[in-house]
């Protein structure tokens, strides 16, 4: 009798077989992830979808007066996942994970010392970036879903340990008040949007122990989310 394809001659389920179940797991996870009612949250598939995502970061980044390199990798990149918070087939809300790699982080562009220091612990490194929100859309608690629905997303999908994000340093206070982030990279001047930033981590556990505003409401003042906001275009 032939034996079963996806055991090992051990009779171990194969690493690659057990890795795409996780991965199966970590998709149906997010498109099941709580979000305000009208929203939901899914992984930038189609070229439509990708379409529509370029534009509201370009519109966004301009908005800022960022400029657009950060978009440059390929799109089949497997290490790179983008996720968007669509409003039936508008995108709200977008940004893009990186799992470390070979070819390394766009972060190693400027912060190369740190994340070998990061990586020497053995740790497994994702990286936040491409992040945008359609400020017309509603309030801060949209964007604060989708960057809680990206970390859990990166350490279910890719199993990352560690969580990296560049920057501009008028953000870090939200980034270490709502998700506990903390700076270890310095100033330095990000050629892929032409602006300062600075570079945060923050450890897959400890993110854990954050839970996001689902219950905040959407029309709240927006001085409230103010922050949020402002993060979004870094």
């Amino acid at each position: 009798m032939a034996g079963n394809p996806l055991l090992s001659p051990e009779g171990c389920y194969s690493e690659t077989v057990i890795s795409l179940m996780a991965r199966y797991r970590a998709l149906a996870r997010l498109c099941a992830f709580p979000c305000p009612e009208g929203y939901d949250i899914r992984v930038v598939r189609t070229q439509a979808q990708q379409d529509c995502v370029n534009r509201l970061v370009s519109r966004m980044y301009a908005w800022r007066g960022y400029s657009m390199q950060s978009s440059a990798y390929p799109s089949n990149d497997p290490n790179r996942a983008t996720l968007a918070l669509w409003r039936g087939n508008e995108a709200v809300a977008t940004l893009t994970l990186g799992c470390d790699s070979p070819s390394g982080l766009l972060a190693d562009g400027l912060y190369a010392q740190e994340l070998s220091q990061l990586r020497q612990r053995r740790r497994l490194l994702c990286e936040v970036t491409r992040l945008a929100m359609n400020t017309e859309a509603g309030a801060g608690p949209l964007l604060d879903t989708l960057f809680y629905a990206a970390l859990v997303f990166g350490r279910e999908y890719y199993h990352a340990s560690d969580v990296v994000i560049e920057v501009n340093p008028r953000h870090v206070h939200f980034y270490e008040q709502r998700f506990g982030f903390r700076q270890v990279g310095g100033l330095r001047c990000c050629p892929r949007v032409n602006a300062p930033a600075v570079l945060l981590h923050q450890t897959e556990a400890r993110l854990s122990t954050f839970t996001p505003y689902f219950d905040a409401p959407l029309h709240e003042p927006r001085e409230a989310w103010r922050e949020v906001e402002l993060a979004a275009a870094g």
